[in-house]
Formats: structure tokens, sequence, C-alpha cells
């Protein structure tokens, strides 16, 4: 801060150095943050509250001699020094007196306090909220009945009532929401323009009675004397051109085909008809289209059902370009009301593309790059049906403390992984029923994955396959992932001088994790976001997942009697195949300061459960900790499980139990570069002791004192495509040292950082 002084001290203007806002009474019915932000000087932004970076950016240029870096990072970086004005202190007071009005605080009074010193300026502005004023009464002044009883159908979810506090910004919320319900039935030349409230606070005491008023429309021939009334709207035609072109002007030439669809949303089994054009024959079938499509004729004018069908249309990925227009027709239905006709007009992609994807990775001291090629096609079966192939390879220099077989390297690279993985999607649900059975909203797919992976590790050899089918739908906020079949096979050849470390290893557990398995499951996932894009409010991400395997194949097993083989297991296509549940919980809240910063919570809780042929869960569904996007003070999988301090290093670190909470607060820091503090609590266990991993089982009376605790810094790039990060964090409790030990406050230096790169943030 001391070589920031020398431009202020050259003038007379004092340098505003902070504002704060003083509260006198009850902050019950206003936010004290939306004050805050109608303040229209701030100081020069800091970093964490203490550093004036880009003040001394700006300053650097002035002091020394000249230096090409010391431009640069004025330039780039700095900031000019903010001197206090009075002008913009009255426009505040002015700004915050208009805010309290608007939240029903008439009597409200606000002033400025200035605390002078050393030519620095503490600005402090108070606010006297005064008593709110509440409503007493609400009415509505609407003409058309039909319109006043759709209004007072939703008055259940009306956003205030009688005995709240007044409130302008709530009212005009109350607005959109009366508008939205007519627009999604019908009323399509009706806007939020059209309606206004009367206010009256001629009561006693500190009451009004508010009162809704909607306006009708202008006569179109007001020399009649006539009334216009607010028209209702029915589609009439909708016309599909599925084969449009920017640069085509003419298609009269094309032809005309009506598609009937069964609609069994209803009780009724109504059926629709859609018209598309079309010239020699359909490149995308009409059913994949109409499947799509929330609009129907009969049906009322609806703005949510056009946002639903471009939404939908958008994510069958088959259209570059989309447009929904409506003609009024001079022509009414059999109860009057207007009709419309709907033409959609959709032009196709390119069905068949490329894509090559290039990435660095460091986690936990291991530097490793990786690469994929995928081709994609669009409309496989002229259903929207998209099809995928990706070939992955991926480089790892994998850092082991025993690493007993050192002699198959690539370039510096000890860890190869390469496969390749086919999947076709469908957009709908691939069962016995017809489509039209579910309604609109449920945004089915159908998902088929197969793929091949081999990974050469310093210590073994491992060859993946899988298989999987399975079902995706969404339910408003809600999105759900159900897998009836997956089949994981896993097959392992150790080298030779590991083979001899896995035959004198007395565990059980840990031999199990490197002998070929066999992994038949289902899997079901319930992920729920309450981010709404719109708004900059709190949100909550929670997913879930379950999964389990061998039941069925344990049930056919016991129908038919079959035998077990010499260890005592069931085999599956000649594998030995696993039994287990298990479950996983992602919690997290995102608490949004402004537009840049915010403070974000995880809470990670998992645990499995082997049972039947299985004494202990798949290596592959095991949990671990450390890394990149967890302990972040632990390389990935060197955490746990509990207190335990494995004597063979070479083993990988998995447990039965997850435990795991994570603190972040993210704030800019300069254009798309981004700081992060963050602190990471948690740790693994196992069910049941391990002669392995001793004092690794969980205990419900002393399983907080295993946790592990580490605190740090991280700088984002957040490009919005794209973010890469580095995080250093360092170890502030370690469960591995012996009780009474364990917080290492004094081992804090940098070079017990533990780094760790990532793409994308964290959670």
């Amino acid at each position: 801060m001391i070589s920031a002084c020398g431009t202020y001290r050259q003038t007379q203007k004092p340098l505003l150095k902070k504002n704060k806002i003083v509260v006198h009474g009850s902050q019950e019915h206003f936010d004290v943050d939306e004050i805050e932000n109608l303040v229209a000087q701030d100081p020069n932004k800091s970093i964490l509250g203490i550093w004036k970076f880009k003040l001394w950016a700006y300053q650097l240029a002035n002091r020394g001699k000249e230096r090409r870096i010391k431009q640069w990072m004025h330039d780039k970086f700095g900031e000019p020094p903010v001197f206090y004005d009075a002008g913009l202190t009255t426009r505040s007071i002015r700004q915050m007196t208009g805010y309290m009005n608007k939240t029903g605080h008439f009597d409200a009074n606000v002033w400025e306090e200035k605390i002078e010193k050393k030519r620095k300026i503490k600005l402090k502005y108070h606010v006297e909220p005064g008593i709110p004023y509440r409503i007493n009464a609400y009415d509505y002044k609407v003409s058309d009945t039909t319109i006043l009883n759709m209004i007072k159908s939703i008055e259940t979810y009306r956003l205030m009532n009688v005995g709240d506090v007044y409130n302008a910004f709530t009212m005009h919320d109350e607005r959109d929401r009366i508008t939205a319900h007519l627009r999604n039935n019908g009323y399509y030349k009706l806007t939020k323009e059209y309606f206004y409230y009367e206010v009256d606070s001629t009561f006693a005491g500190n009451n009004l009675s508010i009162t809704l008023v909607l306006k009708n429309p202008e006569s179109q021939d007001a020399a009649k004397g006539t009334q216009a009334t607010h028209q209702r709207y029915t589609i009439n035609n909708v016309l599909v051109n599925s084969n449009y072109d920017l640069l085509r002007k003419d298609y009269t030439s094309m032809d005309t085909v009506n598609v009937e669809v069964a609609d069994r949303d209803t009780s009724k089994h109504k059926v629709y008809n859609y018209q598309f054009l079309f010239e020699d024959e359909f490149r995308i079938k009409p059913k994949a289209i109409t499947n799509a499509l929330t609009l129907r004729s009969e049906d009322y004018f609806s703005q949510e059902k056009i946002r639903n069908s471009y939404r939908r249309l958008a994510e069958m990925r088959t259209f570059k370009y989309t447009s929904i227009q409506f003609d009024e027709l001079n022509q009414t239905d059999s109860l009057g009301n207007k009709l419309l006709d709907v033409n959609i007009d959709l032009a196709r992609a390119p069905m068949h593309s490329y894509s090559v994807e290039v990435e660095g990775t460091y986690s936990g001291g291991d530097l490793g790059i990786g690469g994929n090629l995928t081709y994609t096609n669009k409309n496989l079966f002229k259903g929207a049906e998209i099809f995928q192939i990706r070939f992955k390879t991926k480089l790892e220099d994998q850092q082991l403390a025993t690493d007993i077989s050192n002699k198959d390297r690539f370039l510096f690279f000890n860890t190869i992984e390469t496969g390749v993985e086919f999947s076709l999607t469908f957009p709908k649900f691939l069962i016995p029923i017809s489509q039209e059975f579910f309604p609109k909203n449920f945004k089915p797919r159908t998902n088929i994955n197969t793929g091949l992976n081999y990974q050469q590790r310093p210590n073994y050899k491992r060859y993946i396959t899988n298989l999987s089918f399975g079902y995706e739908w969404t339910q408003g906020r809600t999105r759900h992932i159900l897998y009836p079949v997956e089949l994981n096979s896993v097959r392992v050849f150790p080298t030779p001088e590991f083979e001899q470390i896995l035959e004198e290893e007395d565990n059980i557990r840990i031999r199990n994790q490197y002998i070929n398995h066999l992994i038949p499951g289902l899997r079901y996932s319930i992920i729920y976001n309450s981010q709404n894009l719109k708004k900059l409010n709190d949100f909550v991400y929670i997913r879930g997942d379950f999964e389990t395997s061998g039941f069925m194949a344990k049930g056919i097993h016991t129908l038919f009697n079959t035998a077990v083989n010499s260890d005592g297991n069931h085999e599956l296509f000649g594998i030995r195949y696993s039994q287990y549940v298990r479950f996983n919980i992602d919690f997290r809240h995102y608490n949004i300061l402004t537009e840049d910063s915010r403070f974000v919570f995880r809470t990670l809780v998992g645990f499995g459960i082997p049972y039947g042929n299985s004494t202990d869960l798949p290596f592959e569904k095991g949990f671990y900790s450390g890394g990149a996007n967890g302990m972040r003070g632990w390389g990935i999988r060197s955490l746990g499980p509990g207190s335990s301090t494995p004597a063979n290093s070479s083993l990988e670190r998995i447990g039965d139990i997850r435990l795991e909470l994570n603190m972040e607060y993210r704030f800019p820091i300069h254009n798309f570069i981004k700081g992060a503090l963050f602190a990471d609590i948690g740790n693994i266990w196992t069910i049941r002791e391990n002669t392995s991993f001793v004092g690794g089982q969980f205990n419900f009376n002393d399983f907080y004192k295993e946790v592990g605790i580490d605190a740090g810094f991280g700088i984002r790039f957040d490009f919005k495509f794209f973010v890469f990060r580095f995080d250093g964090a360092l170890r502030l409790h370690d469960p591995e040292r012996a009780v009474g030990d364990r917080w290492v406050f004094n081992e804090i230096s940098l070079g017990n950082v533990v780094w760790n790169f990532g793409i994308g943030y964290p959670f």
C-alpha cells in the first residue's frame, strides 16, 4: 500500500478507502446486499481485502527507471486511484432511498458519514428503515371474466398476500407470473405491459391497498365505439419443413404429407395432425420430429410449449437452424377463438463430423498427456439417432515408491492406456410401448454403449470390456439415469515380479484387486439442479447413485443349482463375478455473492457393501481419496484408509466408505484470471479390519480423529468455454501420523505444497 500512495499525495482530493452500510433497525424486509450494489462509487479493488493489486500496478510505471514490464503492467492490469466524489455520494443516497421505497419503507432516512484520515476517506451510509407499509387489501380490475377466472385459479401461488410488506419487485414478479400463465393458455398477443397496479395509501397507519388492473387493447375500429378485448388463440395447422435451406425461396414444388400422432397424455386418446413438406424422401423420419414437438393442432397457443419445442429440437443435434413462426388467420374455431397456423423450418446439420481432442494432466505428481479421435453420425437410421466411435489414448508417468517393473516405458511414460468406445443414442425409449404413452416433457433417451480398454501400468496389464444398455429422462429440474443392463469384464495380467508380491500377500482384499472379475450390474442415478441461468441466485446440486452387481446372476445359479469353482465361487462366462451394493451422494451448495465471486460447499458420502460371491468391492468400484478434485493436500489414491500407513506403497489405496467436505471461496483477480481459497476435509475407510491397512476400519466413535485436513490457494484461467487451474495445498491434519502429532502447522512451508493441475472446476 505504501507504493500506491504517490498519486493521491500529489492532488488535493482524498482517496476513497472504504464503503460501509450501517442499518439502524430491522433488516427483515430488505436485502442489505442490494443496498451495497447501489453505491455509485467503489474504492480500488483489492485481493482478499488486503492488497490493492490494480492500483499498485497502475503506480508501478511512475516509480524508478522506465521499464517495458512496468508499462505493460500499468496498461494491462492498472486501475487509476479512486478519489472521493461528493456528487456520486449524493446519487448513492438517492438510489438507496428509492430502493427502500420500493421495499415498503416509505419513511426511510438515508445519510452519509465521512471519516477522513491522512487524505483517505472511509464512507459510511446510514440507513434508518422506519416502519414498513403492509398490504391490507388486494383486488383485481379485469373486465374479461374468462381472464379474471384464470387469474383467480392460480391465486394459491400468488407471490404477495394481505399482511405482507409492500414490495415493488415482488409486484413485478407477480405480474410476470400472471402474464406467463395467460400466454401459456392461448393469449398470444397479451404482454405484461397491459397490466399495472393501483396503490391506495389513504388508510390509517402504515397500510395500503393494491389493485391489479388489466388494460384492454385499443380497438381497430374506434369510430364505431366498440370495446376491444384480449383474444384467445388456438393452433390450426402445424406445417414442418425439415429440408429448409436458408438460400432457397420457393417451396411450392415440394409435396405435403399428413402425419397422425396419437395423444396419450389425456384420457380421450385424440389424434393430432402434422403436415410435412418433402422432396423424394424424408432424410429424417417425421415421427422423430413430432416426438420432440410439444405444439399440436387444436391446442391453445402456449409460449412454454414453444420454448420446449425449440429446446428439444436443439437437443436432437440434427438441425443447425430452427425457426417457429405463426400466421394469424382471419378465422375462428367453434368456441370463437382466433386461429394460428404454425410454420416450423428446420435446416439439417451435417450428418458426419470428426473431432480431435488433446489434453494434459498433472494430478498427484503424475504427469500425463492424452488424446481422443471421435467420429459422429447424427442421423444413423433417419430417426435422429446419434452414433459415435471414440478412439482414446493416454500416457502417464506414474510415480510409485516401488516400481518393480520399469522396463516397459514409452518415452518417459510408464503407464499407457488406449481403447475404443462405441455408443448409440436413440431420442426415445426403446421398449415395446408406444412413445406417445409418455409425457412430452420426459425428453427420453436410450443409450447403448460398448468398448474395449487396454491399460499397461508398471506392475500389470489390464483389459476392460464393457457393455451397457440404459435410459435417461428428465422431469422438471430432475434427471434420471437407469441402466438395467451393465456388464464389465476385467482381466488382469501382473508382471512376474508383481505376481510374486501378490502371492506373498496375506491380505485377500489386496490380492482380489488384481484378479480377473466380472461385474454384471444395475445402476440408477438421480440428479437435481436448482440453478436458474437467468438469475444470479444461490442454488444446489444433488446427485445420488445406487448400483448393485450379481443379484440376477446369483438368482440364476440358485434356480438351476449350478456348481461353484475350486475357490467356492460362482462364475459367469468362466469368470468370477462380483456381488455388492454401492451408494454415493454428492451434495453441493453454491452461495452467490456477486457475479464473479461465490462460496461453494460440497459434501461426498459413499459406501459399498460386498456380499455373497465377493469379500471386497472390485477395485474399479472402491472409493479413493486425494487428487485435483478431492483432498488436494494428497496425491491421488494416497490418503487413507483411516489412519493406516501401508507397508507396501506400490498398492493403491481404496476403501468401502468415503466421507469428504470441500469448501471454496472463488473470487476475480483480473479479467479471465480467477482466484480461490479452499479447504478439504475427509478420508476413506474399510468396513472390515485389513492387515495391509491397519487402522483403516471405520469406527463411529473415533472416525473424526482420522480425517485429513488441507487448505490452499488456486489460480483459475476461466475462458468460459474452457477452464484450467493450478491448486496448491498444504496439509494441516495428517491422519497417518501418531495420535497427538497429527496437526502439522509447524511443517507449513512452500516446499511442502502439493501442486495439482486440473481441467475445469473441481466441483
